[in-house]
């Protein structure tokens, strides 16, 4: 699990915009085979500054996860990947993070998608959380 990080409150300033905030969402592609290679997007739309914002991805159990950019670190026990940015590392901005994803080959169904973002305050990555497998 990463540590608690200080340096976001999310506001509202009246209009509907939040301040000060960190939002992750998620972009699956709605089917995929059992077997094959997809993509996970997550873009990251940040509103303020922060000395440190951790990010966790938690992915399905017994999935091959490849292509982590960023120097995200896989993590078991929820099968995850997590990064770190902060001013003296990855920068604290606006990004997409791909990473490559793989079902098992004797997998079938639905399977979920969950994640965190921590600043000051800890919100789920919003968007897309499931995917449908066919064989």
């Amino acid at each position: 699990m990463l540590m608690f990080f200080s340096g976001c409150v999310s506001n509202n300033n009246g209009t509907g915009e939040l301040q000060n905030s960190v939002i992750v969402t998620r972009a699956l592609p709605q089917t995929v085979r059992a077997g094959e290679n997809f993509t996970v997007s997550l873009t990251m739309a940040v509103n303020g500054k922060f000395n440190a914002v951790g990010l966790e991805e938690d992915y399905p159990s017994g999935w091959t996860v490849s292509n982590i950019p960023l120097k995200g670190v896989l993590k078991n026990g929820p099968d995850r990947i997590e990064w770190l940015f902060w001013p003296m590392g990855e920068p604290i901005i606006n990004r997409t993070i791909n990473y490559t994803i793989t079902a098992p080959r004797n997998f079938s169904g639905f399977a979920s998608f969950s994640g965190k973002v921590i600043a000051k305050t800890t919100n789920p990555v919003a968007g897309d959380s499931s995917i449908n497998v066919v064989n």
